[in-house]
């Protein structure tokens, strides 16, 4: 099927605040409160660890980008150099860690706003959760994300512009006022010191308190690049230039979020962190600080943040399937464009399924270790990519060529599998269920539809499965999340990291043979 054109209408200045609008959502409203509940005052040091790797993954999107700069770029790649069984599994795995985005950013939004109209949310085991009339708001609020984005991708960045100017400056002045008022050093050491969970609690805090989450949306530029104007060189600046401003942000939050809480909130030690009454820590910080004014802004911006994270995020999930439409690994009626250019059949049916999983997953907290991990888990398809390209195509123009390939691949790699298993069995047992069950569906379907025409690529597609069987046999042996701590903390990290290798050495070794890879259409 021939590709059907979209039009390049974004600019650098654009994607980049694209990629800030979908990283600044409900992450910086919730996010200090639960990395400092998982590590204490260390979790200043989950924000930096997860920046730097996030950073490393980043590096090889951007040259992946850069140089193929195509609609629903995680759907693509994987097929281009590893064939149709590595597409169709990285972008399921991609399309479940961005489906869940927009229902994650609606659930905050109905939680903030519980302070005002309690009926939204009650309370179930210790957990907030939305009632009858939060989900119905949320879905109303979900829809109105589509609606945006129907009307075409100029309208849609018009909108995100606005809203990024002030997803910026909310944080930033937070920062200044909170820090102003009111900074205890001695948070820092209190409540058995800076690590009082340790390293254990510092690495869980990266994966299962929205730190991943909140850095992960650097993607979107990916998925939305075959509308950008010069994405040779609008890409890696806004991949690159989006998580370092996001990192100065949430590392400032942080800091000022421990600095000013009372001695009173961590006397029961930094996992029984809660304040009553007001669901947002912020806006109850700032309440305690005699900022009144303060906590009525944040309660707006609890409104304005998640819903800009998830108007971008719902916009690049439907160029996510219209790609999968496009490869077939979804039908083909997914690459339908309305008369705006804009694959709207894929916006609302992507709608329709986020509205089953706020079934399941009924509050924040509940969804940030599966958006996490699955997010995680696509990324590990770009690592090997680069890397067998880089042999399958050495002359293929590369705008922004990552420096030491091997090092950098290696460490992406590494990384990407390490913040899966950080997770825990817990989470990632639901997540590999879903992703093996999506893949017998979705291989099924096609093989039905297409036959014997449909060439899987199975031996080059090997890894896939190493990989998805190996991090389930590693979770559950491992001493994160609900594992069987069967593998020391310490001795564990090794053996993820050697296990990743293997799989990076099995996926450049199987890759397509040169006469075996879909001709290269940047057109």
């Amino acid at each position: 099927m021939a590709e059907k054109p979209l039009k390049r209408e974004i600019n650098l200045l654009g994607l980049l605040f694209i990629c800030i609008g979908s990283m600044i959502g409900s992450g910086w409203l919730f996010g200090s409160l639960y990395a400092a509940k998982a590590a204490g005052p260390a979790s200043v040091l989950a924000w930096i660890i997860g920046a730097f790797a996030v950073l490393v993954i980043a590096f090889v999107y951007a040259e992946l980008g850069a140089t193929l700069p195509w609609p629903g770029g995680l759907a693509r790649y994987p097929r281009l150099s590893f064939g149709y069984f590595s597409g169709l599994s990285f972008s399921w795995i991609a399309w479940l860690s961005y489906i869940t985005v927009a229902p994650i950013e609606a659930q905050a939004v109905m939680e903030y706003a519980a302070d005002y109209y309690p009926a939204l949310t009650h309370t179930v085991n210790g957990s907030i959760e939305l009632t009858h009339l939060g989900m119905t708001i949320a879905a109303l609020l979900l829809f109105s994300f589509c609606l945006i984005n129907y009307f075409g991708v100029k309208l849609f960045v018009r909108i995100n512009n606005v809203i990024a100017y002030w997803k910026l400056f909310i944080p930033i002045a937070t920062i200044l006022i909170f820090m102003s008022v009111k900074f205890d050093v001695q948070n820092f050491t209190a409540g058995s010191g800076f690590f009082p969970l340790g390293w254990k609690g510092v690495l869980t805090a990266i994966s299962t308190s929205g730190v991943i989450m909140a850095y992960t949306g650097f993607r979107a530029a990916i998925e939305l690049s075959g509308e950008t104007k010069n994405p040779q060189r609008a890409l890696p600046f806004a991949i690159i230039g989006s998580v370092l401003i996001c990192m100065f942000i949430y590392l400032g939050l942080q800091v000022a979020f421990i600095g000013s809480l009372e001695m009173s909130d961590i006397q029961n030690g930094w996992k029984n962190i809660s304040f009553k009454g007001i669901s947002g820590p912020f806006a109850s910080l700032a309440m305690v600080l005699g900022l009144g004014w303060f906590a009525k802004v944040l309660f707006f911006d609890a409104l304005v943040s998640p819903s800009g994270t998830a108007l971008v995020c719902t916009g690049a999930t439907a160029r996510l399937t219209y790609a999968m439409g496009q490869k077939q690994f979804f039908p083909s009626w997914f690459t339908k464009l309305n008369k705006y250019q804009v694959p709207a059949l894929g916006l609302f049916i992507n709608y329709a399924v986020g509205l089953i999983l706020l079934l399941p997953f009924p509050g924040w907290a509940e969804l940030v270790g599966f958006i996490s991990a699955a997010g995680a888990l696509s990324f590990c398809s770009g690592p090997c990519v680069l890397l067998a390209l880089r042999s399958q195509q050495p002359n293929l123009k590369r705008p922004f060529k990552v420096p030491f390939s091997i090092l950098f691949t290696s460490a992406a790699f590494i990384i990407s599998n390490l913040i899966v298993y950080w997770t825990g069995w817990e989470t990632n047992s639901k997540l590999f269920l879903i992703i093996i069950g999506g893949m017998f569906l979705l291989l099924t379907y096609n093989l039905v539809v297409h036959g014997s025409k449909l060439k899987l690529n199975l031996l080059s597609g090997l890894w896939v499965i190493l990989l998805i069987a190996g991090q389930t046999l590693l979770s559950y042996c491992g001493s994160f999340g609900g594992g069987k701590g069967w593998m020391p903390f310490g001795w564990d990290l090794l053996i993820v990291s050697a296990f990743s290798l293997c799989v990076l050495y099995t996926a450049f070794s199987f890759r397509l043979k040169n006469k075996e890879m879909e001709a290269i259409n940047i057109s």
